[in-house]
């Protein structure tokens, strides 16, 4: 009996070949996961699992598809996910997604396995000092820079050689830096996308200001 879910296409195998080890730690998806499941309900977390493709390693069955905080996962895996939750939505629409994920996958990890790690990051310099570090704490692939102007109350973040992007992750990932600067007592955070591999830049980059 053929299979009614669609299944890792050619052109998603290729991608997939040319992510290579590229992969994601566990604890943001399940964070984020978890979040989408509590705001958009069950019939959303259904569409979610219809979509994705055979072979995944998801547990559709249980909270959060059974992503575990400390595992690795294959880009091409997460990517799966987030091709579903983006689908039909605009621009507009996806960076909104974006920042709710940030901001509710951040608030989830304060408290869970990196709330020790989280209490450090006292000021962008600070996290800025440390970024890469942090990211390679969630990610295999990508170089991450951070450049904080205090007096301006202006930073910029890039990333470059990130098998692992995804559009929709860069968007989460610049609004992740914005809600950890939250955390630290900045208000006001804006997000502007300058530049993203996605539109054939070199590099994803992203300025963000505060009052």
């Amino acid at each position: 009996e053929a299979s009614w879910r669609p299944t890792f296409s050619p052109a998603r195998v290729a991608r997939a070949a040319k992510m290579g080890a590229a992969k994601m730690k566990g604890a943001l998806l399940r964070a984020a996961l978890a979040w989408y499941e509590e705001r958009h309900g069950a019939e959303a977390r259904g569409r979610l699992i219809a979509g994705l493709p055979d072979g995944h390693p998801f547990a559709p069955d249980d909270a959060a598809l059974g992503v575990l905080a400390t595992e690795w996962y294959a880009a091409e895996h997460v990517h799966a996910v987030l091709d579903v939750l983006a689908e039909g939505r605009s621009d507009e629409e996806r960076e909104a997604l974006a920042r709710e994920i940030a901001a509710a996958t951040v608030e989830r990890v304060r408290h869970g396995v990196y709330r020790f790690l989280v209490r450090k990051l006292v000021s962008p310099g600070f996290y800025a000092r440390h970024i890469q570090r942090l990211w390679r704490q969630v990610h295999t692939t990508g170089s991450r820079e951070i450049t904080v102007d205090d007096a301006a109350r202006r930073a910029v973040s890039s990333t470059r050689d990130w098998a692992g992007h995804h559009p929709l992750l860069c968007l989460i990932a610049s609004h992740t830096v914005a809600a950890f600067f939250e955390t630290m007592g900045l208000e006001g955070v804006e997000v502007e996308r300058v530049a993203c591999v996605s539109a054939g830049d070199d590099a994803c980059v992203a300025e963000l200001r505060w009052r």
